[in-house]
């Protein structure tokens, strides 16, 4: 698996109140599948400050943070269940994170990080850090 070049991103802005789509295209030479018994990603989101109004409005600005030991505020991964995110091709990683998790985390700035865990060695390789700016309304 993919083993150098850690890549820092500024997405795209994007709305706190849709779904956030993020298909991430890898280029590693030799890499011919992903396998469920040995490759596992794992998407991980802090917002700099969180707010919802559920029942009441709630917040805080002290929202979890990469260097706090409780990040990230909200994560996925493909051995999950929810979909979140999928290994489509040897090359692709599909993320697409529901309305109802962003709307959680925004408006406002997110930290994002994208991992590639090898459930056989107990390896892992950070693939992508980098920030998100999520605006209120539709964009």
């Amino acid at each position: 698996m993919y083993t150098s070049g850690l890549k820092r991103v500024m997405f795209e802005e994007a709305s706190a109140s849709s779904d956030w789509r993020f298909p991430y295209r890898l280029i590693v030479p030799g890499q011919t599948e992903w396998r469920d018994d040995v490759d596992e990603v794992v998407l991980g989101m802090s917002p700099d400050y969180a707010a919802w109004d559920d029942y009441g409005r709630m917040q805080t600005a002290n929202a979890p943070t990469p260097d706090f030991w409780n990040a990230p505020f909200y994560s996925a991964s493909s051995d999950d269940a929810s979909g979140v995110v999928r290994l489509v091709d040897p090359n692709l990683i599909d993320i697409v994170v529901p309305y109802g998790a962003i709307r959680q985390m925004g408006p406002g700035g997110v930290s994002v990080g994208v991992q590639h865990r090898d459930k056989v060695s107990g390896s892992r390789t950070t693939l992508l850090v980098g920030r998100l700016p999520l605006l209120s309304g539709v964009i």
